[in-house]
């Protein structure tokens, strides 16, 4: 995903597949739905004000924010089949 290009889609196949820890002792599902409470919790609101701003978390709670929220665009999860865009 860091050497993906701007507008770029990052596909995850096979996800029946994968059950075993991926990061973190987290398996991909559970990364993936890490992403999407991160993704919903910062983005914004259909006003276009953000409802949250990581800036204003407990530092201990942006410590365990992924990395990699602030990079996708959307996201749309089917079975067996996971795809990002890149921002």
């Amino acid at each position: 995903f860091p050497y993906l290009k701007s507008g770029g889609i990052y596909v995850i196949e096979d996800l029946s597949f994968c059950r075993d820890n991926y990061k973190d002792g987290l398996t991909t599902f559970e990364f993936l739905k890490q992403l999407i409470d991160e993704i919903n919790y910062t983005s914004t609101t259909w006003t276009g004000r953000a409802k949250n701003s990581v800036e204003t978390l407990p530092k201990h709670i942006q410590a365990q924010l992924n990395l990699y929220r602030k990079d996708i665009d959307w996201m749309i999860i089917q079975p067996n089949l996971a795809l990002l865009t890149k921002k």
